[in-house]
């Protein structure tokens, strides 16, 4: 049952995270594994971090600080940007399903740089993220999916 969009509205910079948070990180990230990744990847969304980040002399403990401090930063300020204040606002004035959908178009659009395949990839995971964030009202899950799922990308493709 999903929350109302008072519920989800209240919170929504919740920090926390609690045991009953995990299967929907594990669900999220699968279902973006399962999906998107491998679609980004045949699509050409989906470039891997990791050549680049060792590129250009770096050394090795730079080169790792670089794969994770850019996928972390990148994931905390978009999840706060489109899911703690965008959808968190429109989930006040829209029914819940709206809200995610309209929410997860745009941040889709601001991928329109990166090419329609990356487009199309971030649309799916912002999906995801907003249904992750509307089921737990804590921003700090789908914080997580997303920064798992740029480290995937970055070591697996």
């Amino acid at each position: 049952m999903e929350p109302k969009a008072e519920q989800c509205s209240q919170r929504y910079l919740d920090f926390g995270i609690n045991r009953q948070d995990w299967p929907v990180v594990v669900i999220g990230f699968a279902a973006m594994m399962a999906i998107a990744i491998p679609v980004g990847y045949l699509l050409g969304a989906i470039k891997p971090h990791l050549p680049t980040a060792l590129a250009g002399g770096t050394g090795a403990w730079e080169a790792l600080l670089k794969l994770v401090k850019e996928p972390l930063e990148t994931s905390f300020f978009e999840e706060l940007f489109f899911r703690a204040l965008i959808f968190g606002w429109m989930a006040k004035r829209l029914p819940l399903e709206a809200a995610a959908i309209l929410s997860t178009l745009i941040f889709g659009l601001t991928h329109i740089p990166a090419g329609l395949a990356m487009v199309v990839f971030a649309t799916v995971l912002g999906y995801i993220l907003a249904k992750a964030y509307a089921r737990t009202k804590r921003i700090m899950v789908p914080v997580i999916i997303h920064y798992l799922v740029i480290l995937a990308g970055s070591f697996l493709l």
